[in-house]
């Protein structure tokens, strides 16, 4: 199995990805539109679809960072 690099340094996907998993986080328990009576980050998408979104790609670029790191080990 070949060894393949998804980041030039896996700290990059690593500190990414848990960025974007606080990040969305607090978009999905953060005031809803109907509370704060605006709309959402993006317009007419609301800020819980942001926040599934970002721990989606949050979790994925974790798990490769991780498994990149202990690859190179």
């Amino acid at each position: 199995m070949g060894s393949r690099r998804h980041f030039t340094n896996p700290k990059v996907g690593i500190v990414g990805g848990s960025i974007a998993i606080v990040f969305g986080t607090l978009l999905i328990l953060g005031p809803s539109r109907s509370s704060t009576g605006g709309a959402g980050l993006l317009g007419a998408f609301p800020n819980w679809a942001l926040g599934a979104v970002l721990i989606v790609c949050g979790v994925l670029y974790l798990v490769l960072g991780i498994r990149q790191a202990r690859s190179e080990k």
